[in-house]
């Protein structure tokens, strides 16, 4: 039998003794010396990882920009996903389809969260979504067929999601009372004179027309609380939309995709929009238009707004951090489902 060698020897002692070390004793070793350490502990095969060993291993090595929990076979408490928050380098995060997620009270402590997805996420409470709200760089957000979602509830907090970009809300309760509410920002700078403030002799500011004086603080007021979203992306397929609603639609100025199908807009309705912002529709439906083929496939194919549009929201440095992504992902799966099974085993020992 060929004798172990000394790194092997090392490798044991420091998997075996884990617990013993502090992250930041282990978050120096070189890139291939980490990948099989973190090896040897999440596939360790006569006992599984100890919760407290998977801690470790997140808070000295893992930097995921991209985490997807698509379809998580196992429901996660609500506590265990409380850990998400030692991976604050998370920029894209794909919770869809899980219908056991029933809060979302984690999601503040993410703030570098670029790309939200929570399609199908139908058990979703409406209390639990202004936690939305806090994140303050999300430019993608998918709500898809989250039934909770209502106009009060999405007015309370997409309109001062400034960063937004990509929307879809197809599924949900939301009508023209809600776009009314969305589009408040570039309707409002479009009555003041697109950007510009008019002035008085004596230098107030005052309405088109002459018809009344503000003072300076109201309008700044108002153009801080409503800053005008720069949605290119908006999808609104069976929701409570109408006809109504075009005008509002029509106030985002550069729309590269446009889904309207399984609502009372009609496809004639939407040439004006079509023809401006150079946009095509499918031959046999004229109620979803883009800026290509490909984006309408990319849509039809379930995948959200940023990865539809094939933009990488994830900046090089993120990119960089995920120099063992598969692995990563395999960890963190592993460190949620014990953070659950902890907290379950917790909860029936207290009972």
């Amino acid at each position: 039998m060929r004798p172990a060698s000394l790194l092997d020897l090392c490798m044991q002692k420091l998997s075996g003794d884990l617990v013993s070390y502090h992250p930041a004793d282990l978050s120096n070793l070189p890139s291939h010396l980490a990948e099989e350490l973190m090896k040897r502990v999440l596939r360790r095969q006569r006992r599984p990882p100890l919760l407290h060993e998977l801690l470790i291993l997140c808070q000295a090595f893992w930097r995921p920009a991209s985490l997807s929990l698509h379809n998580h076979p196992v429901p996660l408490s609500s506590h265990s996903l409380f850990y998400l928050s030692h991976l604050p380098s998370i920029v894209r995060l794909d919770l869809s389809g899980n219908a056991w997620l029933d809060s979302l009270e984690f999601l503040p402590r993410l703030l570098r969260l670029e790309c939200l997805n929570l399609r199908n996420c139908w058990r979703l409470p409406e209390q639990t979504l202004g936690n939305i709200a806090g994140l303050s760089r999300l430019r993608c957000l998918d709500l898809g067929n989250v039934y909770s979602l209502t106009d009060l509830s999405a007015s309370a907090f997409i309109p001062g999601i400034a960063s937004l970009r990509f929307l879809n809300l197809s599924g949900t309760g939301v009508s023209d009372s809600f776009l009314n509410t969305l589009t408040y920002g570039q309707r409002l700078r479009a009555w003041l004179g697109k950007d510009t403030v008019p002035k008085s002799s004596e230098g107030n500011p005052i309405s088109p027309g002459s018809i009344e004086c503000m003072h300076d603080q109201r309008i700044s007021s108002l153009l801080e609380q409503w800053k005008p979203l720069e949605l290119s992306y908006v999808r609104l397929q069976h929701t409570n939309v109408t006809e109504a609603a075009l005008p509002s639609i029509s106030a985002f100025e550069q729309l590269l995709l446009l889904d309207v199908r399984d609502t009372e807009i009609s496809g004639r309705s939407l040439k004006s929009i079509q023809a401006r912002d150079k946009l095509i529709a499918l031959p046999n439906n004229g109620k979803i238009l883009a800026r290509s083929n490909t984006l309408i496939v990319a849509t039809l194919q379930g995948r959200c707004g940023c990865s539809s549009m094939e933009l990488n929201l994830l900046s090089r440095q993120n990119r960089d951090m995920e120099w063992n992504a598969p692995l990563e992902e395999e960890g963190i799966k592993l460190l949620l489902s014990a953070a659950s099974r902890h907290t379950f085993s917790g909860s029936r020992m207290h009972a």
